[in-house]
C-alpha cells in the first residue's frame, strides 16, 4: 500500500501525522494503563525488544559468611542468577478499513479516535490473556481445605508468602497482587478494603486490598471448560511481556478509494519466577 500524502488527501493545513502521532501515543498509553498484565510484569529487563528478544535476570539470594572470609579468599562471593531469555515471538496486527467518501464526512479525527478505542480493548485482551495463560500454564495449583472463599484466598496468599528457595525467604504482601476473576471478585467484594487515595497501587490499577495485598480484578483469567482459574497470586515481576509497537500508519488500499489504518506490534510472554505463582481453580495439563 502506498502512504498517503497528509497535504493533498485530507486537509490542507498538514495535521494529518500530527494526529496520528497523537492518537497512536493515546492508544498507547491507554493499553498500557488498561491491561492488568502491564501492572504485575516484570520490567527489569536488558536488552532492545526491537531486537526481537530482551533477557530478565533472577539474582540468587546471598549467604552470610564469617568476618574475614572474604580477606582472606581475596574476593567476595560472586553474584550469582539465572538468565531468562524472552523472545518477542508473536506478531500481531490491527487493520481497519474506511472508504474515503465516509472518511471526508466523519472527519479524520473522529475516525482515528473511534478506531484508536477500538484497538486499544484488542490489545489489551491480546496482552492480558497471554500473560495469564504463561502464569497459569507454569505456576502451581493450591488444594485449599477452607470452607469459605475468604478462607481459600487467604491459604492462596499463604501458599506463596512462605515460599522458602535459593532465590526467596518468603514474599512480603506487598510484593505481590491478587488477580480475581469477575466471578471470584462478586463473591469476595465486601471483604475487599479501600486503599488510600493517596496509594500507588491505586494508580496501577489495584481495586483495594485484601488481607494486605493489592487486589486486580481480570475477566483474562484462564476460563475454557478444565482451566477455569478463579484466583491467581504472584509476586510483581514473575511473568516478563516485552512489547514493540510500530507507528501508526494510514495507507492507501490500492484500486480504490478505501484508506486503512494499521497498527503492527510484537510481544513475547515468559515466566521469569514462576515458583511465585499460585492460582486456584482447574489445574493445568498439556
Amino acid at each position: 500500500m502506498a502512504r498517503l500524502d497528509a497535504l493533498n488527501m485530507f486537509q490542507s493545513d498538514g495535521t494529518t501525522e500530527v494526529l496520528l502521532a497523537e492518537e497512536y501515543g493515546k492508544l498507547i498509553e491507554n493499553v498500557f494503563a488498561g491491561a492488568v498484565s502491564t501492572q504485575l510484569k516484570n520490567v527489569d529487563l536488558s536488552g532492545d525488544p526491537m531486537g526481537g528478544s530482551v533477557e530478565a535476570q533472577r539474582v540468587l539470594n546471598s549467604v552470610s559468611a564469617a568476618y574475614g572470609t572474604a580477606r582472606a579468599a581475596g574476593a567476595g562471593v560472586g553474584i550469582e542468577a539465572n538468565p531468562v531469555t524472552v523472545a518477542l515471538d508473536q506478531h500481531k496486527e490491527i487493520i481497519n478499513e474506511a472508504e474515503m467518501f465516509d472518511l471526508e464526512r466523519i472527519g479524520l479525527p473522529a475516525f482515528l479516535q473511534r478506531k484508536a478505542a477500538n484497538n486499544k480493548y484488542a490489545m489489551i485482551k491480546e496482552l492480558d490473556t497471554a500473560f495469564f495463560t504463561e502464569a497459569y500454564q507454569q505456576g502451581s495449583k493450591v488444594t485449599t481445605t477452607a470452607t469459605t472463599e475468604i478462607g481459600k484466598l487467604e491459604e492462596l496468599i499463604l501458599a506463596l508468602e512462605t515460599v522458602d528457595s535459593d532465590f526467596v525467604d518468603g514474599i512480603g504482601r506487598d510484593m505481590m497482587g491478587l488477580v480475581l476473576s469477575p466471578t471470584q471478585h462478586s463473591a469476595v467484594r465486601l471483604e475487599i478494603d479501600e486503599l488510600p487515595a493517596q496509594d500507588n497501587f491505586y494508580m496501577r490499577g489495584a481495586i483495594g486490598v485484601f488481607h494486605s495485598v493489592p487486589v486486580f480484578v481480570s475477566n483474562h483469567l484462564p476460563k475454557a471448560t478444565g482451566q477455569v482459574v478463579d484466583a491467581m497470586v504472584m509476586a510483581f515481576g514473575s511473568v516478563a511481556q516485552p512489547v514493540a509497537v510500530k507507528d501508526y500508519g494510514i495507507n492507501r488500499i490500492p484500486l480504490s478509494t478505501a484508506v486503512a489504518t494499521e497498527l503492527f506490534y510484537d510481544y513475547g510472554t515468559k515466566a521469569v519466577t514462576e515458583d511465585l505463582i499460585f492460582y486456584i481453580g482447574d489445574a493445568y495439563s498439556a
